[in-house]
């Protein structure tokens, strides 16, 4: 789910006239989201006028940053005529190179690249556009290891608040600016602490600890299904045990956060 803002079009409008021109070279962009606000509601990949900032500074600090490609056709029959399978598949060729080459694990946010194919028609002041996200298709499909359950049928009081207190310096140490997408979660049971660390701390402990590691992401979808409807005050609900790996979203800055259990 996207959503495109109208000051995004103006500024792509003022662009394609005073820097663009007849150019259709890719342009480097960035959007923005957040966790999964309530039940049956979806937090969308937002592109505002900030967009084109080099920086993400304009992102607010509760908001995950997400890079992108924008690619601005020159006339209706350009942009209906564009290859977007083979658009789709370099974008995704991308990422798996990010992936490959270990540059997600400094900068997890590569892994949420997408692109987003436009014309701007300034005679009659109508945008069109294409956005979409590239995916893997993994064969076979991974399956759920268990039943997902609340993290606070998990861990207590005093573990979750360790989670949110190293989430929130997490997140203000983010270099790329905005929230993390993506983290890294360790149990400490003796200590009963939960921290949350960059990335690339999960590929250490898998390799360190046989496979006990556990990796978090920011959830901008509703994805709760049947076994998620009973909220609880701390709106920590939403988790997904996936093997060794934690899915799931931590947002302190909203009083909100989740993760999975490792089985």
């Amino acid at each position: 789910l996207a959503a495109i803002d109208a000051g995004f079009l103006s500024q792509l409008g003022k662009r394609k006239l005073r820097e663009y021109g007849l150019s259709d070279a890719p342009v480097e962009i960035h959007a923005s989201y957040g966790r999964c606000p309530r039940m049956s509601a979806s937090s969308p990949m937002c592109v505002g006028p900030e967009a084109f900032d080099a920086s993400a500074d304009g992102v607010p600090p509760s908001m995950c940053v997400a890079p992108g490609t924008l690619l601005n056709a020159n006339t209706l029959e350009d942009f209906k005529e564009w290859d977007k399978s083979a658009r789709l598949e370099a974008e995704a060729a991308r990422i798996w190179k990010d992936i490959c080459s270990g540059e997600c694990w400094a900068k997890p946010s590569l892994l949420s690249r997408f692109l987003l194919l436009t014309f701007a028609d300034l005679k009659s002041h109508k945008y069109y556009y294409w956005f979409a996200f590239p995916a893997f298709a993994l064969s076979p499909p991974p399956t759920i290891a268990s039943v997902p359950v609340a993290l606070t049928e998990v861990v207590d009081e005093s573990e979750m608040q360790t989670l949110r207190t190293s989430y929130e310096e997490l997140r203000k140490s983010n270099a790329s600016g905005g929230a993390p997408g993506f983290f890294a979660v360790r149990r400490d049971a003796a200590a009963r602490t939960l921290t949350a660390l960059p990335l690339s701390h999960w590929r250490e402990w898998w390799r360190a600890e046989g496979g006990a590691a556990n990796a978090g992401h920011t959830d901008n979808t509703d994805s709760t299904g049947d076994s998620h409807k009973k909220r609880n005050t701390d709106q920590v609900d939403k988790v997904t045990p996936f093997g060794q790996v934690w899915l799931g979203y931590c947002d302190p800055s909203t009083g909100a956060g989740a993760a999975g259990r490792a089985p």
